[in-house]
């Protein structure tokens, strides 16, 4: 079903992407370049809306799989803002918060990336400009826990369980432009939960939102 459904998208996407640069000449009309590129931001939304689909069937029937190592989390959060950075907006100011002292975990890296780039791409596009995204790990007595907070839109209380619902947005309308899947806070609540831990989101509308990923103390080895 993978390759059936990303096959012919990634051939749209990359035809679009060749007309859309003028690989082989110009196009002529400027409608076809408007349209090339509609065409193209389309077929990238939808490979993101299947792989989201996808990677949350996969969590849910059992077969994601899990390799538990050691790693610094802080170093991951590291490499996400540096990465991550290029998609924010000039005037967003992505940050990571260094941990009071240093931390080990012992987990699956990769769905630690993948919770951490849902997090942080969902901070940045629900960031208006000028707001600022922090991200951080903390040790807790029952664990640690990963936070990736933003500083403006704000979601109302009465919003939050549907936002945690699967395709479901608040505040569609002030979104800077952007879109999803609606799938990126359950995916992370799918990945949190198979290794044993918790996913909470907290918000005041206008001001921030923080969301934390709480890992169990099983998961935490001694400080490096």
């Amino acid at each position: 079903m993978s390759y059936e459904l990303r096959t012919p998208l990634n051939v749209i996407i990359g035809f679009s992407e060749a007309m859309k640069s003028e690989l082989f000449g110009p196009l002529g009309n400027d409608r076809y370049r408007e349209y090339t590129q509609d065409a193209h931001e389309s077929g990238i939304h939808f490979l993101e809306l299947i792989s989201d689909i996808l990677d949350l069937s996969k969590i849910e029937a059992g077969k994601q799989d899990m390799e538990d190592e050691s790693f610094d989390p802080y170093l991951e959060i590291e490499n996400s803002v540096r990465l991550y950075r290029g998609k924010a907006d000039k005037k967003i100011e992505l940050r990571p918060i260094a941990a009071k002292s240093s931390i080990s975990m012992m987990a699956d890296v990769r769905c630690f990336k993948q919770i951490l780039a849902n997090l942080v791409t969902n901070a940045i596009k629900f960031s208006k400009s000028r707001g600022v995204v922090l991200v951080a790990i903390s040790k807790l007595e029952n664990g640690l826990c990963l936070s990736v907070e933003d500083t403006e839109i704000g979601i109302d209380d009465k919003d939050i369980e549907s936002v945690l619902a699967r395709f479901s947005q608040a505040n569609p309308n002030v979104q800077s432009g952007h879109t999803g899947t609606g799938l990126e806070l359950p995916i992370v609540t799918s990945l949190i939960e198979v290794q044993g831990g918790t996913f909470r989101l907290e918000s005041n509308l206008g001001k921030g939102t923080m969301a934390k990923v709480f890992y169990p103390p099983e998961r935490l080895r001694e400080t490096l």
